[in-house]
């Protein structure tokens, strides 16, 4: 049988050693110059050989790699085996601030969950888990709003969903994306038993920048400062994301070194900038471009400073899907019981697909047929990076924004990849 380089092979260079990444694969292979040169010629050893044949470097000269990748994403549209349940939970609209940003402007309710609609989730939930006998894994994202507001609701669905995965014998999984105001010593010092792993912050710079921001006052930034380095005692994984308007990374270097610098929470938090960008698609490519570069020198300076554990590396890897929601069997649900395929559409009626009493069928196929575009987009069928990024965001494309630009996303895409495990 004759064999071939993957399409999906990407290459770096350091220290007279090559790294070959294969997104599809992801597996990651270093060898020398002289071996490279071997398998670029069609020479090497059989041994060689075979190793790289495994871990998907080479493959068979009749595969078609593009149409493998796309045809799993479309399986998992519609698989009915499903390993894990993702559910995004909102159980509150309010929120104690008026980001600028956010999607909720505009948002038409700022409801929580009453008692009703409480007993429906779990029956909605346990009713998915029952049926899909595949599971081995609930996932959970606690959302808003601010959800911290209805920390309550949250407690009585953790308690409830806890013991429905005990008794069906599959894992249960959570975190909570939150503002941080009301993240109270005596709040997270219960996560573990509600098994949130993971806790994510959205943050927007130092002080100045933050009220601005958010509305907010610098009490509350204060207070919320003090909150995170009280978190920090009990929780493992705390991420800040930090939004980078306009390529403004001047203050993310201020607020990077008050953080773990003055207060002393290097290696206690992780820090996540998020290219946050407004104007026209032509307008938000040439932004982008210019983030990735300045995105990367943070990152330098952080691990540099204050040590890779202060920086959050989203390593990328074949996903399968578009995104985590796309699964039919996957929905965010929002406080009044109502059932969206995406967190960015709660609180918008239009994008509704249906509610936790009825699924509307139409709807879901509706938004199927938009991930299946996606996935299918021509111009990704010669990317190398395509199996990660599978043609982008679902959200922007039914938006029609284009937050990215291609090249150097794949440019990023490949330095994390590689950067991260060498």
């Amino acid at each position: 049988m004759s064999f071939k380089s993957s399409i999906y092979n990407n290459t770096y260079s350091k220290d007279e050693i090559i790294y070959i990444w294969n997104s599809y694969s992801n597996a990651l292979v270093k060898m020398d110059i002289p071996t490279f040169e071997k398998l670029q010629a069609g020479s090497l050893e059989p041994e060689i050989e075979k190793q790289l044949q495994e871990n998907g470097i080479l493959v068979a000269e009749d595969r078609d790699e593009y149409e493998e990748v796309k045809n799993r994403a479309y399986r998992l549209l519609d698989t009915d085996t499903p390993d894990s349940l993702v559910m995004v939970i909102a159980p509150t609209l309010a929120c104690n601030y008026k980001c600028v940003y956010c999607f909720e402007n505009g948002c038409e309710s700022y409801c929580s969950m009453d008692d009703k609609t409480i007993s429906k989730v779990k029956e909605f939930v346990s009713d998915n888990v029952r049926e899909l006998k595949s599971l081995k894994q609930l996932r959970i994202t606690w959302f808003g709003g601010e959800p911290l507001l209805a920390f309550p609701v949250i407690k009585n669905l953790s308690d409830f969903f806890i013991s429905l995965c005990a008794d069906e014998g599959i894992e249960y999984r959570a975190n909570i994306i939150t503002n941080g105001r009301y993240l109270t010593e005596d709040k997270v010092k219960v996560f573990s038993k509600m098994n949130i792993k993971r806790v994510q912050i959205s943050f927007d710079g130092t002080e100045d920048i933050y009220c601005q921001k958010k509305m907010a006052t610098p009490e509350d930034y204060k207070i919320t400062v003090a909150n995170i380095i009280d978190a920090s005692k009990y929780l493992d994984n705390i991420i800040l994301r930090v939004n980078i308007s306009d390529n403004n990374f001047g203050d993310a270097y201020k607020l990077v070194d008050e953080l773990l610098g003055e207060r002393g929470l290097a290696g206690k938090i992780k820090i996540s900038p998020v290219c946050t960008i407004e104007g026209d698609s032509s307008e938000r490519q040439t932004r982008y471009r210019k983030y990735i570069k300045e995105e990367r020198r943070l990152r330098d300076y952080i691990e540099t400073e204050y040590g890779s554990g202060s920086y959050h590396v989203r390593i990328p890897c074949s996903r399968g899907a578009v995104c985590t929601l796309a699964s039919k069997n996957n929905f965010v649900i929002g406080p009044r019981g109502e059932l969206y395929k995406c967190e960015h559409h709660v609180g918008r009626k239009e994008l509704e697909v249906g509610h936790i009493e009825e699924v509307d069928k139409d709807k879901l196929e509706d938004y199927k047929l938009v991930c299946s575009s996606v996935a299918d987009d021509s111009k990704c069928k010669t990317c190398s990076v395509y199996p990660v990024c599978m043609g982008g965001c679902p959200n922007s494309y039914l938006e029609k924004k284009q937050n990215f630009e291609c090249e150097s996303y794949k440019e990023s895409t490949v330095n994390n990849a590689i950067l991260s495990r060498i």
